[in-house]
Order: C-alpha cells, then structure tokens, then sequence
C-alpha cells in the first residue's frame, strides 16, 4: 500500500517485539528497558531528539517493521510517558487475547510476534513538512484496516486528535444506526469532558480537527460528543460495551489463527 505522499511505511506496524527491539536500537538513555524507574520522557521529548538526528523509526529500522496493517490502533496522550504507553499496549494486548485461552497455542508468543500495532512516532516521519497533509491520506486507510482501536491514557479524551480518532473508528455508532461503542476505553479513564473542554497542544490543532468533524463526521461535535459520553459510561462501569466485548473476541480470534492455525 501506498500513499500520493510516497509513503508507504506509513501504513505499515510493528510487534512488541519489534517496538522493544526498536527502544534498544535508537540508543536514547531514556528509552532504556533495563532502567528500573520510569523517565519523565514523552512524545513531546522524543520528537525533537528524532528531528535533530534525522530519524523517521519506520524507514531507518526496515527489519523491525511489519509490513502490513496494523492489528492495533493505539490512541494515547503525547504527554504521557512513553514506557508508560509501552506498558499500556501489552496490558492491551493481553486483555484482547483473553478470549483465546485453552486453545493450545502459547498467547505469550502471539502477544509479543503475531499482533502488531500503529504508533505514530514510529510510523509518521516528524521532520515531514506535510503531517496534516499526510495524517489526512494515512488515517482513513488504518481507520478501515486496523481491527482493534485503544485508547492507551487515561487522559486520552481531553486531547483533540485523540477525540478525532476515537470518533472515526466509532463512526457506525455516531451514525444512529444502533451501533455501539467499539473502542477499548481504560477502565481508570480520567475526567472526559464535552468538546468545550477538548485542548490540544497548538490550539490550531483544536480548530482543525474540529474543522475535520463538523464537516465529515455524522452529526457533527453532537456526535463526537455522543461518543465520549459513552466512552466515558464504558470506563465508569469498568466494561467494554457489548459490541467491543464481541469485536475484540472477533479480532483475537483471526490474530490466533493468522500466526499459528489450530490443530483440528
């Protein structure tokens, strides 16, 4: 797959495997597994080191990607710490793949090389010029592929582009169809305010992604809100909706069965 910006890394994934592999590789004492206390280091703190180097993770670490879709769709804060995020995904990882217990296939093994996941740090070059250009072509195609979407901070829905992702891979549910809320929400999400109370770190951030959803999204900031209320209800009640619950089994199942298929 390919985008008209020439970048089909973009559209690409990697494992935990290959994220942990990847930490090691890019040599930046904070991303160091072997350190016993978590770094004060964020997206935020990453993404200059990245530009000033030079390094877009996706291109420069070729034998660390998987070059398909993503499994996952990680949704988090860029304020949040970046092991923290990390930690989040194999928790993630984990719960999905509950599910798939008494099988008779190692789901460690599956967990860490069979899922792979989408971060846009790794997967969206930060010295490019054109990231709104080149999120505006990307995210539709991984909105459609990716089988699972995660919201991986608790303080996730009080940032704009955290909103918007949320919104696009819950559009059936914000269409008044029936269709329920299909995102796995943190059970320990954080206050979930309506749009008013959305920031983001460049305010023109806010404006455009608002831009985005009053002209594209069903039912406009009414419908996006709609969402939030009921990712905020999921997290309240400490369960997925029923129609996350049965995705989420769904998609586990296909990730078993595409890295080792059952005996019969």
């Amino acid at each position: 797959m390919t985008t008209s910006l020439g970048s089909p890394a973009a559209l690409c994934s990697i494992t935990w495997r290959g994220l942990n592999s990847l930490l090691s590789e890019l040599a930046i004492p904070a991303l160091d597994l072997r350190e016993w206390q978590l770094p004060r280091f964020n997206t935020h703190d990453l993404r200059p080191i990245l530009v000033e180097r030079g390094i877009y993770p996706a291109r420069e670490f070729p034998h660390l990607i998987e070059k398909r879709p993503p499994d996952l769709f990680v949704t988090y804060d860029w304020r949040e710490q970046i092991l923290a995020v990390r930690a989040n995904i194999w928790r993630a990882l984990e719960y999905c793949l509950r599910s798939e217990q008494g099988r008779g296939v190692d789901l460690e093994d599956v967990a860490e090389n069979g899922v792979s996941f989408w971060l846009d740090w790794i997967f969206i070059d930060q010295s490019s010029r054109n990231v709104d250009q080149e999120l505006d072509l990307i995210l539709p195609v991984l909105f459609k592929e990716s089988a699972v979407h995660f919201v991986a901070s608790v303080t996730a829905l009080t940032r704009a582009w955290c909103c918007y992702e949320l919104a696009q891979f819950n559009r059936s549910a914000a269409a008044g169809n029936g269709a329920e809320l299909t995102s796995l929400i943190p059970g320990d999400l954080w206050s979930y305010p309506l749009w008013a109370g959305v920031v983001s770190t460049d305010p023109e951030d806010k404006v455009k992604v608002e831009k985005r959803i009053v002209e594209g999204f069903p039912d406009g900031l009414h419908g996006l809100e709609g969402l939030m209320v009921q990712a905020g209800l999921a997290a309240d009640l400490r369960t997925d909706t029923g129609a996350a619950a049965d995705h989420i089994a769904n998609a586990a199942a296909r990730w078993v069965r595409r890295f080792r298929p059952l005996e019969t």
